[in-house]
């Protein structure tokens, strides 16, 4: 049965967050300036059925909106990968944000009426092709420490640094970052960005991969491009810190640091308070 299937691979997830949820007990509230937990699910669409799969995550919305309202996460976003080839692992990643570990643990007690209550036959038909439509290759979580949002501001590609700090130097990087934070609001302010994050990837935790993370959000492609030639965060940087070099600072930074990766993802849906 198609649905006993689908419930199959809801519980699937259930039992990864039950996992996680209690693995750090750092409670945090629900605004936006507090730090918070990021659960990313990197998918895999079948050849030939994008059409199908972005229906199907129109559906999930709808159950994620509910979440929201209910209080049992923060926020959640559909992203597609940029630039890639047809050997990439993904194309589609999912994001839900949850504000501790209590509420991950509390997923876990969800079953499928929660889910599929309220859903009309339609829905029920679309949700029910999930596992058809795409494979969840992988699961990531993320802790995030610092975060600036333009109000109003259109948020459309995310540009994601994967970054390894040197060993011992992740106090000091988690520093730097934070004195960058009020350069990125003052760049979000002067809309030469929509928003920057930075965090700590915490599962999987592997020796030769990354063990923090920078996003760069863009309303358009060129203000990305713009920000690439990077003149917005010296110019920023000067505004905020008349008094230091951002040469100084910036080579001081990032010479305990290396630059793992760097991927661009669209912004293709999102449900938020």
């Amino acid at each position: 049965m198609k649905t006993l299937k689908k419930k199959s691979l809801f519980f699937a997830l259930l039992l990864f967050l039950n996992g996680i949820g209690s693995f750090k007990t750092i409670a945090q509230n629900a605004t936006t300036n507090q730090p918070n937990y990021l659960l990313r699910e990197y998918m895999k669409v079948v050849p030939g059925k994008e059409n199908e799969y972005l229906k199907v995550e129109k559906v999930w919305k709808k159950i994620h909106e509910r979440r929201i309202k209910e209080g049992r996460i923060l926020a959640w976003t559909l992203s597609r990968r940029v630039y890639y080839g047809t050997n990439s692992p993904y194309d589609y990643v999912t994001t839900t944000v949850f504000k501790s570990g209590k509420e991950m643990d509390e997923a876990a007690s969800l079953n499928w009426d929660y889910i599929i209550a309220g859903l009309s036959p339609e829905d029920l038909a679309i949700v029910n092709t999930t596992g058809d439509t795409r494979k969840m290759v992988s699961s990531q979580l993320l802790y995030q420490t610092q975060r600036v949002q333009a109000e109003g501001s259109i948020f459309k590609y995310w540009q994601i640094t994967q970054v390894k700090a040197k060993q011992g130097f992740g106090a000091d990087l988690e520093k730097y970052e934070a004195m960058m934070k009020p350069v990125f609001e003052e760049a979000a302010k002067s809309g030469q960005i929509s928003g920057w994050r930075f965090g700590e990837n915490l599962f999987p935790r592997r020796a030769n991969e990354g063990n923090y993370y920078r996003v760069i959000i863009t309303k358009n492609m060129e203000d990305l491009l713009n920000s690439e030639k990077n003149p917005f965060v010296s110019a920023a940087f000067k505004k905020v810190y008349p008094t230091k070099d951002w040469k100084v600072f910036s080579k001081a930074m990032n010479d305990i640091i290396t630059i793992l990766d760097v991927d661009l993802w669209e912004r293709i849906d999102s449900a938020a308070n």
